[in-house]
């Protein structure tokens, strides 16, 4: 399983630590299976940080970093669209 920012997949947990992988659509025989790692990390992106976990899925969606967009941009950005 590899990373995709634009998945076939996502992970789900469960409350006792088990992971399940499910498809977010039908898939082929053989096709790769991919998810969005999302990884989480506390310190500030720098672009060296970005760099170390680069992403080349080649998605047109494609983030850049496996790193997970980190919330505060999100609502900072939600809200100067207003």
């Amino acid at each position: 399983m590899n990373h995709s920012c634009e998945p076939n997949c996502e992970a789900d947990e469960t409350d006792d630590g088990r992971v399940f992988i499910k498809a977010l659509r039908d898939l082929l025989p053989g096709e790769e299976l991919f998810y969005d790692y999302g990884l989480v990390i506390d310190e500030r992106y720098t672009p060296k940080l970005k760099k170390e976990f680069a992403c080349y899925c080649g998605s047109a969606d494609c983030r850049g970093t496996m790193l997970a967009p980190k919330r505060n941009s999100q609502r900072h950005n939600q809200r100067s669209s207003t």
